[in-house]
């Protein structure tokens, strides 16, 4: 709607694209409780800056509501009710957005028994290991029979010594047959002494980034309240914005099918 004077009617109130003074001093009096808060919400102060950024945008975003309900309906603290209810919202919706780490504990069959098989028991009953060998394999086949196979093998069993091949001799001559090992002393000197030539001998090299480096703080310093608050207006007025325009094409759509189905009923 467009009156004579020139000026566009809006039926929301229009937000400025530039934060007012009243929202630029309300974030300078919250934003340290706000950041501390937010960091022991998240359990890290790193992780904070993902929290009450999104929270100033929504205050931001209901600021006009909330100076309305603080000078006419007598509520002067609305916008830290709001403030504190929407940080708590944003922390429990970061929290169920985080990914972590679960420990699991597979459980497989014994490879000892894998190997054995169902001759164990036969074997224990025959062999050096007894009774107690034969009841071991009997319990273990017995597993077996009903699904997964937990085994139980004695130690007699777990000994790989049987089963293992004996290592191969090392001999004198083996050992003058292998390569000297280089920066050595004795007789690797000669080959010492050709990897020295191809070392470097200039001065390493650095790039701009790592001789700058001893100028700048390690210390992270807080963002002022001044930008906090203009980038949280900013967000929240492109929100605002993209809001309107997806309700102005809903509503033209809406109008267009109204027109449609009045020309159709008229012609019926």
């Amino acid at each position: 709607m467009r009156t004579e004077e020139g000026a566009v009617v809006d039926l929301l109130p229009k937000m400025a694209p530039e934060a007012p003074d009243g929202y630029v001093s309300f974030v300078g009096r919250h934003l340290t409780s706000l950041r501390l808060e937010s960091a022991q919400l998240a359990g890290d102060a790193w992780h904070a800056e993902e929290i009450y950024p999104e929270a100033l945008t929504d205050v931001a975003a209901r600021w006009q509501w909330l100076e309305l309900r603080a000078h006419w309906f007598g509520r002067p603290g609305a916008a830290d009710d709001y403030l504190r209810q929407v940080l708590t919202d944003r922390a429990k919706r970061w929290r169920a957005e985080q990914i972590y780490e679960v420990e699991m504990v597979v459980l497989r069959a014994d490879p000892a028994e894998a190997v054995d098989g169902p001759g164990t028991a036969a074997e224990g009953a025959s062999g050096p290991g007894g009774p107690g060998r034969a009841s071991a394999a009997g319990d273990a086949a017995t597993t077996s029979s009903g699904g997964p196979v937990f085994a139980l093998v004695s130690e007699t069993a777990r000994q790989p010594s049987q089963h293992r091949l004996p290592a191969a001799p090392f001999t004198t001559a083996d050992q003058q047959r292998l390569p000297p090992a280089p920066f050595t002393t004795g007789p690797s000197t000669a080959s010492s002494a050709g990897l020295a030539r191809y070392r470097r001998t200039g001065p390493g090299r650095s790039s701009i980034g790592l001789r700058q480096a001893r100028f700048l703080s390690p210390k992270r310093l807080p963002p002022a309240p001044i930008a906090e608050a203009a980038i949280a207006w900013w967000h929240a007025y492109v929100a605002q914005r993209r809001r309107k325009r997806v309700a102005s094409v809903v509503a033209v759509i809406l109008l267009l099918a109204a027109l449609t189905n009045l020309r159709a009923t008229g012609r019926m």
